[in-house]
């Protein structure tokens, strides 16, 4: 079971925000073009940084703002499964942080930090934990087992603070079937209105045997208009 690190959830956020500025860029036209334009700090990390250093010197920097034109034609809906299985609750802080790390903290800090940035571009989402049902008395998703998805977001809802301390708490208690987290997640996001639809799954990737099936859900995805990721929450060594 794991216990809420604050230290730990701002190291995470740190490493996911790097990569939301090339989404941002993906979500917005720049210079001209239909839409609604408007003046903002430039997200440019590099900018970012030359004005902090400027204002550290009593200068100011003549690129920090820049203008955005926002393409009303482009909208984006996501939706994330999140593995629970018992093998996320294996230990991998073999460096020996003042804290518990496993792969599902890890994942929900991540998660946390992923669902708040949508939320900040306008990107809907919906959020599940899922876990398994082996009576397979539904249609079967992969080897005889049915994926369960316990929404913790509906695409109209906002991130709370409570959810990620509430859910980080929790103990990984399933089985493990990567197809089942794929379909669940390719299931939910079906259900949204957008022109740009990511399906993704959250997991160890402790599951042997899937990559061929994987390959093909996401192929039929995409021909639907839905491009399936699966992130991997692991130790490297």
């Amino acid at each position: 079971m794991g216990t809420y690190s604050l230290m730990r959830h701002e190291e995470v956020k740190k490493l996911v925000n790097r990569q939301i500025y090339a989404l941002n860029r993906h979500l917005q036209s720049i210079q001209g073009g239909a839409g609604v334009s408007l003046n903002g700090s430039s997200l440019n990390p590099s900018e970012l940084s030359r004005t902090f250093s400027m204002h550290k010197m009593g200068k100011r920097n003549p690129r920090a703002m820049r203008n955005y034109t926002i393409d009303p034609t482009i909208s984006c809906a996501v939706s994330i499964v999140v593995d629970v299985s018992g093998s996320m609750d294996e230990n991998i802080n073999h460096k020996k942080k003042p804290y518990k790390m496993t792969s599902y903290t890890e994942c929900i800090y991540a998660l946390d930090s992923m669902v708040r940035a949508f939320d900040g571009l306008g990107i809907k989402s919906r959020v599940g934990l899922c876990e398994l049902d082996w009576q397979g008395n539904k249609e079967k998703a992969s080897t005889g087992c049915v994926p369960v998805v316990y929404e913790l977001k509906g695409e109209k809802e906002k991130w709370k603070d409570q959810i990620t301390k509430d859910v980080v708490g929790l103990q990984p208690w399933t089985g493990t079937d990567l197809i089942s987290y794929a379909k669940a997640s390719i299931d939910m996001v079906k259900q949204m209105k957008a022109t740009h639809k990511i399906a993704f799954f959250m997991t160890d990737m402790a599951d042997s045997g899937a990559r061929e099936k994987l390959l093909e859900m996401g192929a039929l995805a995409k021909a639907e208009g839905i491009h399936l990721v699966g992130l991997g929450f692991m130790q490297v060594s």
